[in-house]
């Protein structure tokens, strides 16, 4: 009996409707009837639940001959389908897909991705191919155009971290710069955080660019998530920002305001201490603006990706 069978079995023992069991599992009538019609396979999480409500073991759902169960044999006849190689497939492929929304489009494509590795599985299995092999060889025949979907970006990480790594070096940098002005005035502590984020920043950079560059270090960012992150942070930045300048202005100008008293700018020192307050959280846009530059240098590589595709 295939796990298909085992599955339907189970379900009708125990009086389930596929639409029930759907509900207790948290998947739709269509996800039961596919795994019981061996079309697609269940998730670890799902199968070890499904074991749980039946009271039966993985063995007994995976393992096509029950003489391996009985006498504990530890590598048994795998069924036609292959279905204890499917479930580390199956695993993959919702790794690749973490990032995505569900909805219709990243399902069929879910759905496609995962029947053509099982195809290709059970052809390389027949070949003679270890199922070790097996798996590795189809993992990496999943094009690149089928990983980027609804913005998700392969990406070598290495270089990705290198790149982000250089941002933030060049924004500590601009960031102490800017600051050498509050040296000379009472916020002359900010000037040296910003010496010691340059310092630990190019630290940080060199390190990673005189790393090894390691083998396999490609993997699927999402787009969609950074430029989300970007748009939040710098939206908290506003607020933040906006607050800061408010109680700054209730602060330094309500009194004037009340009695309907003139602003008095007497000389460039007077006026300094009316900016000072003001300038010093607008300093802090230099993070916002590093996060946001993550998202830009995704961009970047996705431009150079397609570029380097259409030759």
């Amino acid at each position: 009996m295939t796990l298909g069978e085992k599955l339907s079995k189970l379900r009708k023992e125990n009086n389930y409707t596929q639409e029930q069991l759907g509900e207790v599992l948290g998947v739709s009538r269509q996800a039961i009837s596919k795994w019981e019609s061996d079309v697609t396979y269940p998730e670890t999480d799902k199968l070890i639940r499904i074991c749980k409500l039946f009271r039966c073991s993985t063995d007994y759902l995976l393992i096509e001959d029950e003489n391996c169960i009985n006498q504990n044999i530890s590598i048994c006849k795998l069924l036609p389908e292959n279905q204890l190689l499917m479930i580390e497939v199956s695993k993959y492929i919702d790794m690749l897909f973490s990032y995505q929304r569900k909805n219709a489009k990243t399902e069929a494509l879910k759905e496609k991705i995962l029947n053509e590795i099982i195809i290709n599985v059970n052809d390389l299995l027949l070949q003679g191919v270890d199922e070790i092999d097996a798996l590795k060889k189809v993992k990496e025949s999943v094009t690149k155009e089928e990983r980027l979907i609804d913005g998700n970006q392969v990406t070598d990480i290495h270089e990705y971290l290198v790149q982000c790594s250089y941002s933030v070096l060049l924004n500590c940098t601009l960031f102490w710069i800017f600051s050498l002005p509050l040296l000379f005035v009472k916020y002359a502590p900010i000037c040296y955080i910003g010496l010691v984020l340059t310092l630990i920043a190019a630290i940080f950079y060199i390190f990673q660019s005189k790393c090894n560059k390691k083998t396999n270090t490609f993997a699927l960012v999402s787009i969609l998530e950074s430029k989300k992150r970007k748009k939040t942070i710098w939206r908290l930045w506003g607020i933040f920002f906006s607050v800061s300048v408010a109680v700054k202005m209730a602060v330094l100008f309500s009194s004037n305001l009340w009695f309907g008293r003139p602003i008095e700018i007497t000389g460039p020192y007077s006026l300094i201490n009316i900016v000072l307050p003001f300038y010093v959280p607008l300093l802090s846009v230099f993070i916002p603006i590093t996060i946001g530059s993550f998202t830009n240098l995704l961009i970047k590589n996705e431009k150079r990706y397609n570029n380097e595709e259409k030759r």
